[in-house]
């Protein structure tokens, strides 16, 4: 399973990009549509993946991070970019 686009939005990851969705929405509070879909499709990998199954925690507690990312104090100042 090729988690490439997940790992590139997990900060503490080796694989992180600055050009990220993570990256653009939490530090240059940007929400940038096609950069959105790329962790969403491994995240939908994961999820199908680990179905009824138990997680490896490193996964569960990257995906928490991602989860939290969305927990932002003031959604008026987030730029769309499509």
């Amino acid at each position: 399973m090729n988690l490439e686009n997940f790992y590139r939005n997990i900060k503490t990851s080796s694989n992180f990009s600055q050009n990220s969705f993570i990256e653009k929405f939490i530090f240059n509070e940007i929400w940038d549509d096609k950069e959105y879909w790329k962790p969403e499709k491994d995240l939908l990998m994961i999820h199908n993946k680990y179905l009824n199954k138990d997680i490896p925690k490193d996964i569960f507690a990257d995906t928490l991070f991602i989860s939290e990312s969305f927990l932002i104090g003031n959604i008026s100042e987030i730029l769309l970019k499509k």
